[in-house]
């Protein structure tokens, strides 16, 4: 992030009530030690926090340089264009360097966002904090007021919009867990841009272009699909077919839906961070990108109609890109290293 950025974010914390920063001494007692660090397959990688037990590992962009001497695992990182962010289950908020983890225990529910600049995470009693992606300097707590959220909830949890810099986090109304209100905010200007009850519903996901919501209602299939202001409505019910189903990701224009079918739900793991199973919105029906199975691990969608599928093979863990058409753009077989990681984002 550059310096015209990060002073354009300060001037915004002095000026607006959105934004409650922190005292230079809270500020250094809990620095987010956000790092970049050079692998030997010349890959930068970014750890920050994460869902309870979780922290984040960026792979390269295609553009990234491989290293003199190394061309296979060069040509292995350039596969596919963008980050693929990976959790590390090691920490609640993990910084993995030459090899040694650090845990941080306040972060977690951590999201990226849409330009890889930002990150956002829960602390306790104090909202949701934002930090510079690249270097962990924490600008300030989104809503206004250090109070406590309710970060226990599992509803609560920050969600960047994948086109711009829109926060969506729900906070619970008067400290009654079962009244949620989802609020959605531009952190770039502090305005608040949506504000609705969340009705029962809750791990609500972005389309893959911002243009709608998904949310799930309890884990048995039933999804409610809206507009970024909450209007609109829709209820669906995906089959469950005997077990729990999770909401895990939504294309552009909310045209399909993947989730986790057979999911068991915890107090660690609310939601799942795997998908095996697409599903029609209109319909509830399954199909399109992924029938079911198949050693699926996870879909994303883009906002420009591409999907994102990571699946075990033979050979190990793939990650492919396919246009609108299920073209394949792109292929990219994982490190090893990686096999027991979830793809919790893609950022094109």
């Amino acid at each position: 992030m550059n310096n015209e950025f990060r002073e354009h974010l300060t001037e915004l914390a002095n000026k607006m009530n959105g934004i409650d920063m922190y005292d230079n001494v809270l500020t250094a007692s809990r620095k987010r030690t956000i790092r970049r660090t050079v692998l030997a397959a010349g890959a930068a990688v970014v750890m920050v926090g994460g869902l309870v037990g979780v922290g984040l590992t960026v792979l390269p962009s295609a553009d990234a340089e491989p290293p003199p001497g190394d061309d296979k695992k060069g040509e292995q990182s350039q596969g596919i264009p963008g980050q693929l962010y990976y959790p590390d289950d090691d920490g609640n908020y993990t910084i993995v360097e030459d090899g040694e983890n650090v845990g941080n225990p306040w972060a977690k529910d951590s999201t990226i966002s849409h330009d890889g600049k930002m990150a956002a995470w829960l602390e306790e009693s104090s909202g949701f904090l934002i930090a510079d992606d690249a270097e962990g300097t924490v600008y300030g707590q989104f809503p206004p007021g250090k109070k406590d959220l309710g970060v226990d909830n599992p509803c609560v949890r920050p969600t960047w919009s994948p086109i711009d810099d829109q926060l969506l986090y729900a906070v619970e109304i008067d400290g009654d867990a079962t009244k949620l209100q989802i609020q959605i905010r531009d952190v770039s200007t502090s305005e608040l841009t949506a504000s609705f009850p969340a009705d029962g519903a809750c791990n609500f996901r972005w389309a893959a272009d911002g243009t709608g919501l998904v949310a799930q209602k309890g884990y048995q299939g039933d999804m409610v699909a809206m507009d970024v202001d909450g209007s609109g409505r829709n209820e669906f019910s995906v089959e469950s077919q005997g077990a729990e189903v999770s909401l895990f990701s939504v294309s552009a224009g909310t045209k399909e839906i993947c989730v986790a079918q057979g999911f068991q739900h915890s107090d660690d793991e609310p939601y799942s961070r795997t998908c095996n199973t697409t599903v029609d919105p209109e319909t509830g029906q399954v199909g399109g990108s992924v029938s079911g199975g198949g050693g699926v691990d996870a879909v994303h969608y883009t906002a420009d109609g591409n999907t994102l599928i990571r699946k075990s093979t033979e050979n190990g863990m793939s990650v492919t890109l396919y246009d609108a058409k299920r073209g394949v753009l792109a292929e990219y077989k994982e490190p090893e290293e990686y096999a027991d990681y979830r793809l919790a984002q893609y950022l094109p």
